[in-house]
C-alpha cells in the first residue's frame, strides 16, 4: 500500500466522499507532474506505475463534523519495474481498518477531552463497546512513541508519566493535524493509530508521500 500525504490528493479523496463520485478515475487529477508519483516500496522506482485495477473499500470518517457511512473506489497501481502492486490510499485511511483516523480521533477526543463515558460514545456513534475500548488501547500503544515524537516535534518537556488525557490533548490541538501525521510517520515508520504493525515496512518520499510495503499483501 501506498499512503499520500499530499493535500490536493486528499482533497479529491474529501471531495468523492461528498459527490460520490469514483475516487480512482479522479486521482489522476490530483497530480500535475509524474515526479509526484510515489516511490515503489519494493523497488523505489517512482516512474514506472501503470493502472492495475480498483476495488471498493467500505470507510466511515468524519467529514465537517458528521460521522459518514460510505464506500470508495481505490486504484491499484502495478510498478512496471518489480511487477508488485500497490494500493493508493489516502492519510485518513488506517490500513486494514474499516473505521478511518477521523472517526477514531473524535471517539477519542470525546473520551479524554469531553469527558463522555463509553456507554455515552457507544450511543452517539450507534457502535458497541469492545470497539470504543479498541480505538482507546490502540491510542495507548501508541502513546510512549508519540512522548518521545512530541519533544522533538514541538520541542517541549514531556515526561513518561503524563497523563494519556493531557497527551491527547496536545496531539488534538496540534495546527496542523496532516502535517503531524506524516512527520511522525518519518519519525517513528508507524502509521498513526494503526494496530497491526508487523508487516510494514515503510520508505520516506521527498516529495510528500510516504510508502508502506505490507510483506505479502498485493
Amino acid at each position: 500500500m501506498i499512503l499520500v500525504f499530499l493535500n490536493k490528493f486528499n482533497k479529491c479523496y474529501e471531495n468523492t466522499i461528498f459527490l460520490r463520485s469514483n475516487f480512482s478515475g479522479n486521482i489522476s487529477n490530483a497530480f500535475n507532474h509524474e515526479d509526484e508519483f510515489p516511490k515503489c516500496p519494493k523497488c523505489t522506482s517512482n516512474k514506472h506505475f501503470v493502472e492495475h485495477c480498483t476495488y471498493v473499500r467500505n470507510i466511515c470518517t468524519i467529514i465537517n463534523s458528521e460521522i459518514v457511512h460510505t464506500s470508495i473506489e481505490v486504484l491499484r497501481l502495478r510498478c512496471t519495474g518489480c511487477a508488485k502492486t500497490h494500493a493508493i490510499l489516502p492519510d485518513d485511511v488506517i490500513p486494514y481498518s474499516y473505521y478511518c483516523k477521523s472517526f477514531v480521533m473524535h471517539c477519542l477526543k470525546m473520551y479524554y477531552l469531553e469527558n463522555k463515558s463509553v456507554s455515552d460514545i457507544v450511543s452517539i456513534t450507534n457502535t458497541y463497546e469492545k470497539l470504543i475500548y479498541k480505538f482507546l488501547n490502540q491510542y495507548s500503544n501508541e502513546f510512549l512513541s508519540l512522548i518521545f515524537f512530541l519533544k522533538t516535534y514541538l520541542n517541549i518537556y514531556i515526561t513518561t508519566d503524563t497523563h494519556y488525557k493531557n497527551i491527547f490533548k496536545i496531539i488534538y490541538n496540534i495546527e496542523n493535524f496532516k502535517k503531524f501525521l506524516k512527520e511522525y510517520f518519518s519519525s517513528t515508520n508507524r502509521v498513526f493509530l494503526m494496530r497491526k504493525r508487523q508487516n510494514i515496512i515503510s520508505r520516506k518520499n521527498l516529495i510528500g508521500y510516504h510508502s508502506c510495503k505490507y510483506m505479502g499483501f498485493t
